[in-house]
């Protein structure tokens, strides 16, 4: 299994830290991913990119097919972290981890992913509702499993 746990395990703050994000939502902290630090990270994990719309379940579906799992918060900031100068043009989700977030301007609960995607050469962690399609042009981290 091509997974290896961390020696040093780094929090999500830290994760953050060690990448020059230009935007993080308020929302992606350690309180709200209280994920495990000491999560086994994949040493290969792989970008699901998709050329069509697509429903979560067909996404994980896809996933499954080749034996991965969609990535938590976590394995997605690891894994941005491990490529601070590799550019993210399209959006990068993690599947993982959907927390419940009551958006301020909607007022509305509903199910978020974490993505990261760079914009004006400026990486940003920010959240993305849960529901409906995935536009063509998403992808996805999976992790083997």
């Amino acid at each position: 299994m091509p997974t290896t746990v961390l020696s040093s395990p780094l929090s999500i703050k830290e994760l953050l830290a060690s990448v020059r994000y230009g935007f993080i939502h308020e929302a992606v902290n350690d309180l709200i991913f209280p994920e495990a630090h000491t999560t086994p990270i994949s040493s290969s994990p792989k970008v699901f990119a998709f050329d069509r719309k697509l429903s979560t379940d067909r996404v994980g579906k896809a996933m499954l097919e080749e034996a991965h799992r969609p990535a938590t918060a976590y394995d997605l900031l690891h894994y941005s972290a491990d490529r601070p100068n590799e550019p993210f043009l399209l959006p990068l989700i993690a599947l993982g981890t959907v927390i419940e977030y009551v958006d301020d301007k909607r007022f509305k609960r509903a199910p978020y992913a974490l993505v990261i995607q760079d914009f004006s050469y400026r990486r940003g962690a920010n959240l993305v509702p849960t529901r409906g399609d995935w536009a063509a042009g998403c992808s996805f981290l999976g992790i083997p499993m």
